[in-house]
């Protein structure tokens, strides 16, 4: 399973119209891309990318993550 590295560049107040950055990266791979957390929501930028992102409001991103069929209890790894 590969090793996934994550930074978080944090802002001095609480999550509003200023992004909170999650850069993801691996040992193998190097960067994966940015995770921007805000007030209005979820977007996914993939790594070199300076145009084109994923970009999902809270209620869709809560739909694409219940989406999926892997259901785990908080004590499982």
């Amino acid at each position: 399973m590969a090793v996934h590295n994550i930074e978080m560049k944090q802002t001095a107040r609480l999550v509003g119209n200023v992004d909170v950055v999650f850069v993801v990266s691996t040992d193998a791979e190097g960067k994966l891309g940015e995770l921007h957390l805000s007030k209005g929501g979820v977007d996914w930028w993939p790594k070199n990318s300076k145009k084109y992102f994923h970009r999902y409001n809270w209620e869709q991103f809560r739909r694409l993550i219940e989406s999926e069929p892997a259901k785990r209890r908080p004590d499982e790894e």
